[in-house]
């Protein structure tokens, strides 16, 4: 059901070739080269069309991490016990902490503020 798979919302330049629609389908490729943690960017190209929050290309950028499952026993876990959960806030440090090293390594040192 993504929207990078509707022929609506893709753009075919022939047949057999189109512009990427998302980044994701790289994920599977570089989990199978055993990388544990990574970013995906890149351009992407939706057929949309132009409004306040929508442009038919834009960067796409997603991060996959991944944690030793004996830090994560959650399992019997509901949503409101998991947000509360030392696993949980383990795991938004970690990514508050990587988005700030990303932040400082395009920017350099800069001030971040977190609503």
């Amino acid at each position: 059901d993504h929207p990078g798979r509707s022929p609506s919302d893709t753009y075919y330049v022939t047949d057999e070739t189109l512009l990427r629609t998302h980044t994701s389908a790289h994920q599977s490729q570089h989990l199978r080269e055993g990388h544990e943690s990574f970013l995906c960017t890149g351009d992407v190209y939706r057929r949309d069309e132009i409004d306040a929050s929508h442009y038919p290309a834009f960067h796409q950028l997603e991060g996959v991490k991944l944690f030793d499952e004996n830090e994560l026993k959650v399992s019997d876990l509901d949503h409101d016990e998991w947000i509360k959960s030392s696993q949980c806030e383990m795991i938004a440090a970690d990514l508050k902490k990587v988005l700030e090293g990303l932040m400082d390594h395009l920017f350099g040192p800069c001030e971040k503020r977190w609503a």
